[in-house]
């Protein structure tokens, strides 16, 4: 049986993700992952760009609201208050703003299975936009590499199965 825990800064964000339990169980199925601890910590813009300097050693760039710190199985968000602060101000939902969530907690599980052995960005990106369902790939509707990723991924799955795309992305499934 598949579990989960997820800690937040953010009562709201903690019950919306908590909401989408289906969704973070198939994570979880996907990698076979039994079990995992997710802290989502949602900041404001300026506590945002610092908490992503002060990680990677370099400055944020204008369209990212959320990144993992993978040492300590954690999904930093910007607040969805402040995208206006963002190249995404005109364009993200609440919806949009859980997806990237869940986008994010398919990075941490990803980077457990794969034992932070990433494979190549386009994969990386691929497999957390097609599992978290921030496309229709069924209806061809999406623009951007972001999608192109997912797409890629979806259209691997129609003609593979999962065990050889699990191969691909550095898991190792014994």
């Amino acid at each position: 049986m598949r579990k989960y825990l997820i800690k937040s800064n953010d009562e709201k964000v903690k019950n919306s993700i908590i909401d989408c339990n289906k969704k973070i169980i198939e994570i979880l199925d996907f990698f076979n992952i039994d079990s995992v601890v997710i802290e989502i910590k949602v900041l404001n813009y300026i506590s945002f760009k610092k908490e992503f300097h002060d990680y990677f050693k370099y400055d944020i760039n204008s369209y990212t609201t959320g990144f993992i710190e993978d040492d300590k199985d954690m999904v930093v968000v910007l607040d969805y208050n402040d995208y206006k602060y963002t190249d995404h101000r005109n364009e993200k939902t609440y919806d949009d703003f859980i997806k990237t969530i869940i986008h994010e907690i398919v990075h941490v599980v990803h980077s457990i299975a794969c034992k932070h052995n990433y494979p190549a960005n386009e994969l990386w990106e691929g497999i957390a936009v097609y599992l978290s369902n921030q496309y229709d790939f069924e209806n061809k509707n999406g623009i951007g590499s972001y999608y192109e990723y997912g797409l890629k991924i979806y259209k691997y799955l129609k003609e593979n199965d999962k065990e050889a795309l699990l191969n691909i992305l550095n898991v190792n499934n014994k």
